[in-house]
């Protein structure tokens, strides 16, 4: 991103999985345990090493505490550059 001349940006973009509002705190943990269960195996791991993809799996709450930071950075990043939505 420096490249561009954007400084103190990186280029990446997690993906993340949602349940409905409201939906029980248990059922989104048993939900996240098993999403991170699975994306640390090892199929998943060659899977996104061979597309070139680093991978920081992290639970549900640890993603929902990132979500207002990560807002942030592109509505920012999206202001510097001038991207309007049509």
């Amino acid at each position: 991103m420096a490249e561009l001349g954007y400084a103190g940006y990186e280029a990446s973009s997690p993906v993340w999985i949602f349940a409905p509002r409201g939906t029980p705190q248990a059922i989104v943990n048993k939900l996240s345990e098993a999403v991170v269960r699975q994306a640390q195996s090892q199929g998943f791991k060659e899977l996104c090493l061979n597309q070139g993809l680093e991978v920081d799996i992290q639970n549900a709450a640890t993603a929902k505490a990132a979500g207002p930071a990560e807002l942030e950075k592109w509505r920012k990043l999206m202001s510097v550059a001038g991207a309007k939505v049509e």
